[in-house]
């Protein structure tokens, strides 16, 4: 006669079960994580291209003989963040390379470089647009 069944959960049973769960919620765990620290980084970069589009849509309204290279921290009305640096870069079509014997102040290129951290990178955001004098 047989007097063990054996019907139910051993120990064992229990212990894979529980490793099984644990790697599971492991790897959803580094999932979320990886997604947060992507989304933060992507943030940060719409903010910087946000900045640059702004700061080149304001030096269009500037006069061309008025536009001058520049670097500053970022900082708008009532803002705290500091950690988006601006460099405007303005360089006359004539100290470009190559056209030296083209006449000065008639075409700027205006380059406006965003730079800010990520991730503990330094990372960048770079636009530039072509003014020309009008007469």
């Amino acid at each position: 006669m047989n007097l063990k069944s054996e019907k139910g959960i051993t120990l064992i049973d229990i212990t894979i079960s529980i490793i099984i769960i644990a790697m599971f919620l492991a790897i959803i765990a580094v999932l979320f994580y990886s997604i947060r620290v992507t989304a933060t980084d992507i943030d940060r970069k719409k903010k910087a291209t946000e900045i640059a589009i702004s700061t080149i849509e304001d030096l269009k309204t500037v006069d061309f003989d008025d536009l001058e290279s520049k670097e500053e921290y970022y900082n708008k009305e009532n803002s705290t963040d500091t950690s988006y640096y601006i460099q405007i870069i303005v360089t006359d079509y004539a100290d470009m390379q190559g056209n030296s014997d083209k006449e000065r102040g008639v075409v700027k290129e205006v380059v406006v470089k965003v730079s800010y951290k990520s991730q503990n990178q330094d990372k960048s955001v770079e636009i530039s647009i072509i003014r020309t004098k009008e007469n």
